[in-house]
């Protein structure tokens, strides 16, 4: 007929004057009977373990910072058993990269990550968020790309920190550019190409720079080159001709000399065979090469040859008896091509039956 009790943070429960206990401590059990009471002291120590918490449960550091942890065993009643850091296993998700030193983690890789810590086969989780430290260096992309000649190429720029953490889009506030030799302009972040070949293109974010490859490739055709542009030749040889293709920005195409058709001014007379082109009459002449719709021109003068024959003038003349008639002679090569007048070296004469006399060129 007594009413037991034990102290409220006790917990636990009565059946009748049975207690069965909980909360670890050193208690007061009263006793009650008829008005009258007496008191009587439990201490209730940890039972077996029976689960284990890491701490801190949630902690936010920036990469690069170490994070303590420490371990507590309990009974079923979350009584603390002991302190059990020491014996405890910590690990963390893989992609987290960094690295443990007992239990002091050190971070790498930003992100949100569960951290295990486990004790006698009993484990708890901690959620730990990583987030990414100063900027250590710049990365611009495309790090590789091909485009044709006249095309354009954007360019972005992102900061990391030491551990590769992405921090910041910079690419508004970096400066770009490209091998000088590649010319082409920028626009802000966008390159428009012009001369063919591979190029460094340079990002620089507060003199943090990272660089890219660019390959140029000639854009579509735009002119053809004929050459030689200018040459001189002796009438009856060669001259050999040859035709490239270019972009309109000088970047070449190719040799399309064996698709080219090869033409002089017709006055020039001589003959084609392909490219090669065999002179006859002396002057100042303009070659042309037509390929797939486009022309170019080149001068060619060609001079005289060797002296083959010489040439008197008048070729045909009437006069009355007693008139005069000047002649001159002139040397010629094999194509009649005049070379020098030799009028004055030149012994002129006429059928005897003709009669007459000559004074030096002139005939009476």
């Amino acid at each position: 007929s007594t009413g037991f009790s034990i102290d409220g943070a006790a917990g636990g429960t009565w059946a009748a004057n049975l207690y069965t206990s909980q909360f670890a401590g050193t208690w007061t059990v009263a006793g009650t009977y008829s008005a009258l009471s007496d008191t009587a002291s439990l201490t209730v120590s940890a039972g077996a373990l029976h689960h284990i918490v890491i701490s801190p449960d949630s902690a936010a550091i920036v990469s690069g910072n170490p994070q303590t942890y420490t371990a507590q065993s309990f009974d079923q009643f979350n009584n603390p058993i002991a302190d059990i850091t020491g014996t405890t296993g910590f690990s963390i998700d893989p992609a987290a990269g960094g690295s443990w030193l007992d239990n002091v983690y050190t971070s790498a890789v930003a992100g949100t990550w569960t951290v295990t810590g486990t004790y006698s086969a009993l484990s708890d989780t901690a959620s730990l968020t990583v987030s990414g430290g100063s900027v250590h260096h710049i990365v611009i992309s495309p790090d590789t790309t091909n485009i044709a000649a006249g095309s354009l190429q954007p360019y972005t720029a992102q900061s990391f920190d030491q551990f590769n953490n992405p921090i910041a889009d910079v690419t508004g506030t970096t400066a770009f550019s490209i091998d000088v030799a590649a010319g082409g302009s920028w626009i802000a972040n966008v390159y428009a190409s012009e001369k063919a070949g591979i190029w460094t293109v340079s990002g620089n974010y507060g003199g943090l720079i990272d660089t890219a490859s660019l390959t140029v490739s000639a854009g579509v055709l735009h002119h053809i080159v004929v050459s030689p542009d200018t040459n001189t030749i002796t009438a009856g040889t060669t001259q050999t001709y040859a035709a490239e293709a270019f972009d309109e920005f000088n970047n070449t195409l190719g040799d399309v000399t064996g698709s080219t058709v090869f033409s002089i001014d017709l006055e020039a007379g001589g003959l084609w065979a392909a490219n090669v082109y065999t002179s006859e009459k002396a002057g100042a002449w303009i070659v042309t090469g037509s390929y797939s719709g486009l022309t170019d021109t080149a001068s060619l003068t060609v001079s005289a040859g060797p002296v083959h024959h010489i040439i008197i003038s008048p070729d045909g003349a009437t006069i009355n008896a007693g008139s005069s008639q000047v002649y001159m002679a002139q040397t010629a090569d094999q194509f009649d091509n005049p070379i020098t007048d030799v009028t004055d070296n030149t012994t002129f004469s006429i059928d005897l039956a003709a009669g007459g006399t000559w004074t030096a060129n002139v005939y009476t």
